[in-house]
């Protein structure tokens, strides 16, 4: 009786976890971020040499808002992969959403945010480093930047 016991335990222990709810992410979101670098970390930056020239390009402490959008190109199960857009480009990423389904852990190449979701909102903070090709950009070219998100129907 005690080992049937156990094992009832165990089972719906495991269905517990097993049945936990990860929500199917709307593939297109619209949004907009609020970023503060050190530097310019790269073209998405308005002050960097690519937009400005070299001579007016951000060195030290600046600031600035945008609006993004985060395409979701394929979602299996909790794991994702999607696209950073901007003006200039697109930026691939991927992620993964969290057991519970309330964040999604985004990261590419030189970013990396969590975000939380509720409902048809997503919104968190993550940080970017120097994206030109060289050690000393993105040792010397940091970002913090948050965003919120909201799912286009």
């Amino acid at each position: 009786m005690k080992k049937l016991s156990l094992l009832l335990a165990a089972t719906a222990f495991s269905t517990s976890i097993s049945a936990q709810k990860i929500p199917v992410l709307a593939k297109e979101w619209n949004g907009r971020v609020a970023v503060t670098s050190m530097g310019s970390v790269g073209k998405h930056n308005p002050k960097d040499a690519s937009n400005v020239g070299k001579d007016k390009a951000a060195v030290g402490w600046n600031a600035y808002s945008a609006q993004r959008s985060l395409i979701i190109v394929r979602q299996v199960d909790q794991h994702i992969e999607a696209i950073w857009r901007t003006a200039k480009d697109d930026t691939p990423l991927i992620g993964t959403i969290s057991f519970d389904g309330k964040q999604l852990q985004l990261s590419g190449k030189n970013k990396l945010f969590l975000l939380n979701i509720e409902g048809n909102k997503m919104f968190g903070c993550g940080t970017t480093r120097g994206e030109g090709g060289h050690f000393g950009h993105w040792f010397d070219n940091y970002s913090t930047h948050c965003t919120e998100f909201i799912a286009v129907k």
